[in-house]
């Protein structure tokens, strides 16, 4: 590449940086809408992962009369999660089917009766918890609960009745016996658990909302083509080389400078730091603001025209944020779509980002990420070149500009 094709590179650079840079309403809004997006998606998660759930009305059907019936009702009375609602059968269907109800537990006939063993549920008795379609997180959470009422409840009554026959030495056994089945859980992860909700929130809505802002550069590409911008240029001897690369090499810019601002706030207002290699946060900084310049090119060069690129670019954005991780942690989402991610360039980015910020990842995991990313962003910049080349042919063939 000669000393003019680079120079004219650097100009068509810094003519787009200026024009971005002229606009202050519009930089104020490119800066703010990822930050707040962010902090919403954040507060949204927060009370899950500080294992802070929201409780829901449960309708509770007892049909037995036995004390170990009694005891379990009590037990769930006492508990914080199920706002529990006493009525029959007849009623729990009815709110179940008004949706007044997400789920029912239900106590049948016969449950806790006398069985020749004290404290022992009626073998074939089972307990069941009724739940209404799409609230299945609701009847597991339900099922949980009612579980260990029973099981906690069956076990202190059969300990209770061993204590009462004055065996020597029982009593030591049935204090050993409390213990069982208890767990400690114990986070074996570096800083917050708000840390952790924000990083992941941070770091999604920013590459997705980088990819938006290279899709506005790629099709303000489509524009200046359409004003017979590209035939004034077909002079140049890099054309149409440096006028995308030019635009690339702004986008990447301001996509650098997006990440600094969004990151700074959010170490500032929620605590997200870079527990992870500082290099490989920057490698991962430079490897997703390319990956956001290429794939506004390409989609620009796919689409055509402007209308039809702001529509695909809309589809494959969304998309690739959905399919990536970019909106909900990786837990909540089905097995298959997480084997998808491993194909998809967002899920490497997004991947990469946060084991270089908060999730304390080594340089060489970052550098194995970004090295991903930045080979589908030449992949994408190689093919947008090939697109609009195409393109232009056609336009010379035509003998106008479209």
């Amino acid at each position: 590449m000669t000393a003019i094709q680079l120079r004219l590179i650097w100009e068509v650079c810094r003519k787009d940086l200026r024009l971005f840079w002229a606009d202050r309403r519009g930089v104020l809004l490119c800066f703010t809408v990822p930050i707040v997006l962010a902090s919403l998606f954040g507060l949204i998660f927060r009370n899950s992962s500080q294992g802070h759930l929201e409780s829901f009305k449960a309708g509770l059907v007892v049909c037995s009369d036995t004390p170990l019936s009694a005891a379990v009702v009590q037990a769930l009375k006492g508990q914080s999660l199920l706002e529990i609602r006493i009525c029959t059968l007849e009623e729990a269907e009815n709110l179940l089917a008004t949706r007044e109800i997400p789920v029912a537990l239900v106590l049948p006939h016969g449950f806790g009766a006398d069985t020749g063993t004290p404290g022992a549920p009626t073998p074939g008795v089972i307990p069941q918890v009724i739940s209404a379609n799409g609230n299945e997180m609701q009847a597991r959470l339900a099922e949980g609960i009612l579980s260990e009422a029973v099981v906690r409840q069956t076990s202190e009554r059969f300990m209770a009745s061993l204590t009462s026959m004055r065996i020597p030495g029982i009593a030591g056994i049935a204090e050993r016996f409390n213990d069982l089945g208890r767990v400690e859980r114990v986070n074996a992860s570096a800083g917050s658990r708000d840390q952790a909700v924000f990083g992941h929130s941070f770091c999604g809505m920013t590459l997705q909302y980088l990819l938006f802002l290279g899709m506005d550069c790629g099709l303000l590409l489509l524009r200046e083509r359409h004003l017979g911008i590209w035939r004034r240029l077909t002079i140049s001897p890099a054309f149409p080389g440096t006028l995308m690369t030019g635009r690339a090499l702004a986008t990447t810019l301001i996509a650098l400078a997006q990440i600094s601002i969004t990151f700074s706030f959010a170490r500032l207002v929620f605590g997200v730091t870079i527990e992870g290699s500082v290099p490989g946060f920057l490698a991962m900084a430079v490897s997703v603001a390319c990956l956001a310049a290429s794939t506004g090119l390409l989609v620009a060069a796919v689409g055509g025209s402007e209308s039809r690129a702001r529509s695909v670019a809309i589809l494959v954005i969304l998309s690739l944020s959905m399919l990536g991780g970019l909106w909900l942690p990786p837990f909540l989402m089905p097995g298959w779509l997480r084997a998808l991610g491993m194909v998809l360039p967002t899920s490497w980015a997004l991947a990469g980002l946060e084991a270089a910020s908060w999730q304390g990842g080594s340089l060489e995991t970052a550098l194995v990420h970004a090295l991903v990313v930045l080979l589908f962003s030449l992949a994408f910049l190689g093919l947008a070149f090939i697109g609009f080349q195409r393109s232009q042919k056609r336009m010379d063939l035509k003998g106008g500009t479209t």
